[in-house]
């Protein structure tokens, strides 16, 4: 009897483990605020908040050998900051939640300004099970690879 059972709860561990969805391969996408819109440059530029370390020297009292000493250091603080950033949508592609390419007039029209995209983090498509989660209405854009810098006259 104990066999029985032993077995048939290995063979229910083993059909679990095989219909749990695989684990999301690749980064999840960005989100990202459109700030401004440049059709004619195919230009999309972005607000986004980052984090800085920014070093602050701090004082402290310690005790060396019995006696209070007053000691710098200094710490790195995190400061929120904006800054634009620029995409290019001539050599990038968009795509819908569903995983169907967006014609360029239909980005155009969809985009507007303080509205969320959503960013791929390497390039690729992002996972399907990223992509699940998204409102229907989100465009998910995949830059191109990266052009090289215009040399200066």
């Amino acid at each position: 009897m104990k066999s029985l059972l032993t077995l048939a709860t290995l063979l229910t561990a083993t059909v679990v483990a095989h219909t749990q969805p695989a684990a999301p391969f690749g980064p999840p996408p960005t989100f990202k605020v459109v700030n401004k819109i440049d059709k004619m440059k195919s230009e999309i530029f972005f607000l986004e908040t980052v984090v800085k370390l920014v070093p602050q020297n701090v004082q402290r009292v310690v005790i060396v050998n019995g006696k209070q000493e007053t000691i710098t250091e200094t710490r790195f603080v995190p400061v929120m900051e904006h800054q634009i950033s620029l995409f290019n949508v001539a050599n990038s592609r968009a795509i819908t939640t569903d995983g169907k390419q967006l014609p360029i007039e239909e980005v155009w029209n969809r985009l507007k300004k303080d509205a969320v995209v959503a960013v791929s983090a390497d390039g690729n498509t992002p996972a399907q099970a990223f992509l699940r989660v998204l409102n229907p209405e989100v465009i998910v854009l995949i830059p191109g690879p990266p052009t090289p810098a215009k040399k200066l006259p």
